[in-house]
């Protein structure tokens, strides 16, 4: 949420010792501003800045349904692209399972103990592979209901989800 308000980019926390030894806490750029601006704000100043613009959400309605299209945009988008990988991850799945059938196939027919000891190999990697892949799967089904769930929110609805949250 924090961004140099010259050239736009993202400030990242940081921590250090100011002159007398007390912590210091700040958001700054990775480098100098090119465009001059600020080279770094106080967390404490950055975090109510941060929370006066989250608040001022909740007293402008028209201004929380223009940020809430913007974000349902950036959710389609992001939810388009889960999809797509979990499009990818089913067919690789499809794939992964085809290469063990096979593999398991030559491990029974095989004959000398080397070339069943790399069978035995290569379908325990393709086991793992698998594995991996129904993880991954599962973590992006959860995140794509999650995010159909939100689009499917009504305006009012999230604006008293926002507003109870922004009170909390």
């Amino acid at each position: 949420l924090i961004r140099c308000a010259k050239c736009g980019q993202k400030l990242q926390g940081k921590s250090g010792k100011g002159r007398s030894g007390q912590p210091r806490y700040y958001y700054a750029h990775s480098s100098r501003c090119a465009e001059g601006g600020l080279h770094s704000i106080e967390a404490e100043d950055a975090h109510k800045l941060v929370e006066e613009w989250l608040s001022s959400i909740v007293q402008d309605k028209e201004r929380f349904c223009e940020l809430a299209e913007k974000g349902r945009n950036e959710i389609s988008k992001r939810l388009r692209t889960v999809n797509s990988t979990l499009k990818r991850l089913d067919y690789e799945d499809a794939a992964l399972r085809k290469k063990l059938a096979d593999s398991t196939a030559r491990t029974l027919v095989g004959k000398a103990s080397a070339t069943m000891e790399l069978l035995e190999k290569e379908a325990e990697e393709l086991l793992d592979r698998i594995q991996k892949n129904e993880r991954g799967t599962e973590l992006l089904k959860t995140e794509a209901e999650t995010l159909a769930a939100v689009l499917n929110t009504n305006e009012a609805d999230l604006f008293q989800m926002y507003s109870r949250q922004i009170q909390k």
